[in-house]
C-alpha cells in the first residue's frame, strides 16, 4: 500500500484546497444527479453505504425489437419469448461503499455478458451522475445462461434496450448514493464444497470458499446490503430456453432478502471450471425448481456464515490497473478478429488493431476495506477465472496474494473476455481454451492483480474522463487532485495529460506543493509577469527567492512563463526544490543534460526512482523532451512519496510531520 508522507509546509494535507498548476485554472464542475445526504459521514470514522435496485425486465415493445438470450452455442439461436409476463424479473443492483473521501460502486446485472462499450457507458454514466470516478465503479454480470446477450455472440439485443440497461444501472447507483448512511461491516467466509464441482475433471482443484459481507446501520442494526460471493456456473436452465431468467442467482438474492432484509447481491466467483451442483429435493418443498433449490442452499450457507461474522474496522484503499490482450489462436479470438463491418461484436466492443491483430485493453480493480491489521479485499476479474485462482496454496492463488480476513473474487466484472486460465493449466483444444483470448490472458490478468495490490492507496480516485484506468500516471493525478494542486484543464472532468507543462505552471505546481509560502518580496522584478494572476506572481517570486530559478536571462528580469518545461529543466527545478545536495552527474545516462546541475538533478531523480529514463535499459534521459502533465503528475507523486529524496533545512513550519 502506498503511504505518502504528510508534508505540512512541503505539501499540505490531503484535505487542503489549492488551485491548479495551469496558467488559467480550469475548475472541474459537474452537476451531479446524486448528492450525499447530510450527515452521511458525520465524523469520518465509519463506513458509509447505500444500496438500491432497478428493474431491467424488458417491456413488450423491447421484446418485439429483438432480444436474444446468450450462453449456449454461437449465433442468434434463442430469441426471447414475446410475452413479457412469462419472463422472470431481472435487475440492476448497486451498492455504494465509502470511507472518508473515497467511494466505490459495485453494480450487478442479470446478463450473461457485456461488451466493453456498454461496461464503459455504465461506468462513465455513474461517474457523471455521482462524481465518483469511473475507475472506482465495478460492473458485474451474473453470467446466467437464461439471460440476455450484451456481447453480440448470440444475437445481441436492440440498441434501445442496451441504453435502457445503462440508464437503469446509473439510476440504481444514484439511488444508492442518495441512500448513503453510516454502516458497520461484518464479514465471514465458509467452505461450501457440495454445491459445485470441477467440470474439467480435477476434483481436488476447487475453490470452495464462499465469502459474505453485510453492511448494517449502527443504530438498530438494520441490514443495508449483503454481498455473497461463490463460484458456480449459472447453467441450470436448459439449452433451447427462450424465457429470460436469472438461473439460481435470483433465488439466492430473494432468499437472503427474505431471511435478513436489505438489498442482496450475488457476485459469481471463480466459476470458470465450476459447475453448479443441485441439492436433493426437499420433501417440505417438493415443487421447487433446481434453480430455487440451489439458490436457497447458497443463501442458507451465506446467512449461516454471518452468525460467526467478524466486524471489520473502517478504512479503505483502492487501485485499478490495466492489461492489454492480443487475442490469437482460439475460437473467441477468431470472432474478435472479424472486420468490424461484419463482426457480431460490432456495437458491443471497441477494438484497436496492431496491424491485423486486434487488441483489447481491460482493467483489474482491487478494493481493500479495513485497516492494515484487519481487512478484506475485493478483486475484479475481467472474465471467467478458473478455480485455481481462488484455491489457497496454488502458485496463482489470488486469495493468498490478497490476504486478510476474507477475499471476494468477482468474475465477469469490468469486462467479459472469456475464460481466464492459469498458464500451467492450459490444455490446447479444450472447451475453455477455445472460449478465451489466448494463453497469455491468465498471466497478464494475474500480473495486473499483483500490480494493483502493490499500488493500493487511500487516495480518492480522480474523476477525470481522460485519465485511463491503469495509466502510468493515474495515481499521481489522483494525488494532485486530492491535494488540490490541480483541478483539471480543458473542460469539466478533464485533466489533459498530454498537454505540455509551462514554466509558470511548474512554478505554481512547486509553490502549492510547498504550502503556498509567502516570498519576502512580490513582485520581484520579472517584467514578463506583469498582468499575471496574483498566485502566479507570488509563486515565481518565491521560486526566485529560494534560488530554484533566477529566470531565463542574466539580468534576472525575465521568467519566460509560457515556455514549455523540458526534462532537463524539470530535473533542475525538482532537485533545487527538494535536495540541492551535490552529487555525481554520471549515472549511466548516455545523453545526460549538458548543464552540470541539470545532470546532477537527473541522476538524483534516477537515484530515488522518480524517473528511470526514457528507455527500458535506463540509459537515456532525453533532456530536451517536453514534459507533459501526465508525466509531471507521476514525477511529483513519486517525489512526495520518497522521503529520502528530501534534504532541506527545517523551515519554521515542519517540513515533515
Amino acid at each position: 500500500m502506498v503511504r505518502l508522507m504528510s508534508l505540512h509546509g512541503v505539501k499540505r494535507s490531503l484535505a487542503s484546497a489549492v488551485a491548479g498548476l495551469l496558467v488559467v485554472v480550469m475548475v472541474v464542475t459537474t452537476v451531479p444527479v446524486a448528492t450525499e445526504p447530510a450527515g452521511a459521514n458525520p465524523v469520518g470514522d465509519t463506513f458509509v453505504v447505500g444500496a438500491a435496485t432497478r428493474s431491467i425486465s424488458p417491456t413488450q415493445s423491447e421484446l418485439a425489437g429483438g432480444l436474444y438470450l446468450g450462453g449456449y452455442d454461437i449465433g442468434p439461436s434463442y430469441r426471447a419469448d414475446l410475452d413479457p409476463d412469462v419472463h422472470e424479473d431481472t435487475s440492476a443492483r448497486a451498492v455504494v461503499i465509502g470511507f472518508e473521501e473515497q467511494r466505490t460502486v459495485l453494480v450487478t446485472l442479470d446478463l450473461v455478458g457485456m461488451g466493453n462499450l456498454w461496461m464503459r457507458a455504465i461506468r462513465d454514466g455513474i461517474a457523471a451522475a455521482t462524481g465518483i470516478s469511473s475507475r472506482a465503479v465495478m460492473v458485474h454480470v451474473s453470467h446466467s445462461h437464461a439471460s440476455l446477450d450484451f456481447q453480440g455472440l448470440w444475437g445481441g439485443v436492440a440498441p434501445a434496450y442496451r441504453q435502457r440497461v445503462v440508464n437503469e444501472s446509473v439510476a440504481a447507483a444514484v439511488a444508492a448514493m442518495n441512500a448513503l448512511g453510516p454502516a458497520e461491516l461484518r464479514v465471514a467466509s465458509v467452505d461450501v464444497p457440495d454445491l459445485h464441482s470441477n467440470r474439467r475433471g480435477l476434483p481436488a482443484d476447487r475453490d470452495d470458499t464462499m465469502s459474505v459481507m453485510q453492511f448494517t446501520r449502527p443504530s438498530g442494526g438494520d441490514v443495508v446490503a449483503t454481498i455473497a460471493n461463490y463460484g458456480a456456473h449459472p447453467t441450470l436452465t436448459a439449452r433451447g430456453n427462450t424465457i429470460i431468467g436469472t438461473d439460481f442467482v435470483g433465488p439466492v438474492r430473494d432468499s437472503i432478502e427474505e431471511l435478513v432484509g436489505g438489498v442482496a447481491l450475488f457476485v459469481n466467483g471463480t466459476l470458470g471450471d465450476l459447475s453448479a451442483s443441485v441439492p436433493a429435493v426437499d420433501p417440505q418443498e417438493p415443487g421447487q425448481s433446481s434453480q430455487q433449490r440451489l439458490g436457497g442452499a447458497i443463501a442458507s450457507a451465506a446467512v449461516g456464515a454471518l452468525v460467526n461474522a467478524e466486524v471489520i474496522p473502517p478504512g479503505m484503499s483502492m487501485a485499478v490497473k490495466s492489461a492489454t490482450f492480443q487475442p490469437s489462436g482460439t475460437l473467441l479470438s477468431a470472432l474478435v478478429g472479424i472486420p468490424a463491418a461484419v463482426s457480431p461484436l460490432a456495437g458491443y466492443y471497441d477494438l484497436s488493431f496492431a496491424g491485423a491483430t486486434p487488441k483489447i485493453t481491460s482493467t483489474v480493480t482491487v478494493v481493500r476495506l479495513g485497516t492494515d491489521d484487519t481487512f478484506i479485499s475485493m478483486v475484479a476479474f475481467p472474465g471467467e477465472p478458473l478455480s485455481s485462482y481462488g484455491r489457497t496454496g496454488t502458485d496463482v492463488s489470488v486469495r493468498d496474494r490478497l490476504g486478510g480476513e476474507a477475499q471476494f473474487l468477482f468474475a465477469t466484472t469490468n469486462d467479459s473476455l472469456g475464460y481466464i486460465i492459469p498458464d500451467d493449466q492450459w490444455v490446447p483444444g479444450s472447451y475453455e481454451e477455445g472460449v478465451s483470448l489466448g494463453r497469455p490472458t491468465g498471466p497478464k490478468v494475474l500480473s495486473a492483480i499483483d500490480d494493483a495490490i502493490a499500488g493500493l492507496s487511500g487516495i480518492p480516485l480522480a474523476d477525470f474522463t481522460d485519465v485511463a484506468a491503469g495509466a502510468s500516471f493515474d495515481q499521481g493525478v489522483d494525488w494532485l487532485l486530492a491535494e488540490a494542486i490541480t483541478q483539471g484543464l480543458g473542460g469539466a472532468r478533464r485533466y489533459s495529460p498530454e498537454a505540455p507543462v509551462s514554466r509558470v505552471q511548474m512554478a505554481l505546481f512547486m509553490w502549492r506543493m510547498m504550502g503556498e509560502p509567502a516570498p519576502d518580496v512580490s513582485p520581484c522584478g520579472f517584467t514578463d509577469m506583469v498582468g499575471r494572476s496574483a498566485d502566479q506572481i507570488v509563486a515565481t517570486c518565491w521560486l526566485k527567492q529560494q534560488g530554484i530559478t533566477t529566470g531565463i536571462n542574466n539580468a534576472q528580469t525575465l521568467f519566460g512563463p509560457d515556455r514549455v518545461v523540458t526534462r532537463e529543466e524539470m530535473a533542475g527545478f525538482l532537485w533545487r526544490l527538494a535536495s540541492q545536495v551535490a552529487g555525481s552527474g554520471s549515472c549511466g545516462f548516455t545523453d545526460p543534460p549538458a548543464r552540470a546541475e541539470f545532470a546532477t538533478g537527473a541522476c538524483w531523480l534516477k537515484q530515488y526512482g522518480i524517473t528511470t529514463g526514457t528507455n527500458p535499459a535506463g540509459t537515456r534521459y532525453s533532456p530536451l523532451q517536453t514534459v507533459t502533465r501526465g508525466q509531471m503528475a507521476a514525477f511529483l507523486f513519486r517525489l512526495a512519496s520518497e522521503r529520502g529524496a528530501w534534504d532541506l533545512p527545517v523551515p519554521p513550519t515542519a517540513v515533515f510531520s
